[in-house]
């Protein structure tokens, strides 16, 4: 599709207000990047998803997606032979065999509503019990490496939490002897680069035999360990290196044990974020009001009482609806009207409504509407001016009107605002005619808003173009 055409039809804006109904970065991204199909059966497809996602929103609520995260970068680190996993990226990972589990649990119990094409998605997510239990053998919830991760740290923890005790106890017997009461700054002992000490008064920091480790802020006090408790925060040092070795080796352990596992992971973080857009697409129909249109490739559109999406996110209810109709011979509709009668409203409802077909979303338009699916969607709408390339309105207009022309053909729908403007009207309209007869020569199904009468009358001379009007209520 012609992005210049995307933008000035605001799909992008659209994209914008659609990524606010996802629940994850994951689901913003697909949302960002959705574009137009050509090809019917996969619009269909997904458009079937949509709905019946919609139906289960309006049966039965919310779907168990919360805490949906996106866990790429996981993955990519996975691809490097012998990378070795954070606990924060193990928990990652649980959550996301966990949101899967729950997922597939609620699709299997899904009766009150048929959901098929869903059901059938869900299915492939992946079933890693093992995997699951093995994560949570190892680290908890909160993000911490188990006791009973491994019987080597399990005692190795075991000896830390004696040795501390006994490193503890040294230097409490010193806090309580009665001899020394007066040069401790605080009565408790802390730690200092790993090492248990007492806070001594700086002035009396000769008083005993001990290591100094650090000053206070305010220097007041010394950091001090005395030297009955070296060997025994020495002995400390040592475990919890040990401690670190023997946790590397579980963490490098289950990374092993996660890439075994990195194509079914993979498998399922696609289908979690596919399912984040199609949650992102049923809220945002929901909220429009959008209904499945009768799908077509021959050119039939007939969409009734269709509204602006744009406008109705901005103005609710307060929306006009028209009605556009092609097809039975007619391929050109030549919109005119009153100046801010809505012919441009008009012209971007329709290429904006064909776009969002385009992309499987729902339109808020009449059940029963009929849409068409194009190969390219081409647009004029606006102030064609380009000051970078010193351009006037007019040439703009003309530069782009053949652009578009180069890529019209058969299965193009062209969308020209105010076709000929800029310049004198018998001479614009002249030149408009002559655009009119190019496109009609390629096949297109063209749509073009005027206030030329001459252009008027042009569509009462041939067969397949149909005048319209927009008048104020």
């Amino acid at each position: 599709m012609d992005d210049r055409s995307l933008k000035v039809l605001e799909f992008y804006q659209l994209l914008e207000v659609l990524k606010t109904f996802s629940v994850s970065s994951l689901g913003r991204m697909r949302c960002e990047a959705l574009r137009p199909s050509t090809d019917l059966p996969s619009i269909h497809s997904r458009l079937i998803e949509v709905l019946e996602l919609k139906g289960i929103f309006e049966t039965m609520g919310d779907i168990p997606l919360q805490g949906l995260k996106d866990i790429e970068g996981i993955f990519k680190r996975l691809e490097v032979e012998g990378s070795i996993l954070e606990v924060q990226e193990f928990l990652d990972l649980y959550r996301q065999i966990d949101l899967c589990k729950g997922l597939r649990r609620f699709f299997q119990k899904l009766k009150v509503i048929d959901a098929p094409h869903l059901q059938a998605k869900i299915s492939k997510l992946s079933s890693l019990k093992t995997l699951e239990k093995e994560i949570l053998q190892v680290i908890n919830t909160k993000g911490e490496i188990l006791d009973r991760a491994s019987p080597t740290l399990k005692e190795i923890r075991q000896q830390l939490g004696e040795i501390r005790e006994k490193a503890k106890a040294v230097l409490e017997h010193l806090l309580h002897r009665e001899d020394i009461q007066s040069i401790f700054q605080e009565q408790f002992i802390t730690l200092k680069n790993g090492r248990y000490v007492l806070l001594i008064k700086s002035n009396y920091k000769h008083r005993l035999k001990v290591i100094i480790h650090d000053q206070s802020q305010s220097r007041m006090s010394y950091f001090f360990e005395p030297l009955e408790g070296v060997s025994l925060n020495n002995e400390i040092s040592i475990l919890i290196g040990e401690e670190k070795e023997e946790e590397y080796r579980i963490l490098t352990d289950r990374s092993n044990r996660v890439r075994e596992e990195r194509q079914n992971l993979w498998s399922d973080f696609e289908i979690l974020g596919e399912l984040d857009l199609l949650y992102a697409m049923a809220k945002f129909s929901i909220q429009l009001k959008g209904v499945e249109p009768i799908l077509n490739e021959n050119g039939q559109i007939d969409m009734r009482e269709a509204r602006n999406p744009i406008l109705s996110f901005q103005k609710g209810g307060q929306v006009v609806p028209i009605d556009l109709h092609m097809g039975d011979g007619i391929k050109t509709l030549i919109i005119s009207g009153a100046n801010a009668g809505g012919k441009t409203v008009a012209l971007k409802t329709l290429g904006l409504l064909t776009l969002m077909v385009q992309c499987s979303l729902p339109i808020p338009v009449k059940e029963g509407s009929h849409a068409v699916i194009f190969k390219n969607i081409l647009a004029i709408v606006g102030d064609e001016q380009n000051i970078e390339e010193n351009l006037s309105t007019f040439s703009s207009h003309l530069l782009h009107l053949n652009q578009i022309l180069e890529k019209a053909g058969p299965r193009s729908l062209i969308l020209l605002d105010e076709l000929g403007v800029g310049t004198h009207a018998s001479e614009g309209c002249a030149l408009a005619m002559a655009f009119l007869d190019r496109f009609r020569e390629k096949g297109s199904t063209i749509v073009v808003t005027t206030h030329f009468d001459r252009l008027k009358a042009y569509g009462y001379l041939h067969r397949d173009v149909e005048n319209v009007a927009v008048a104020f209520d």
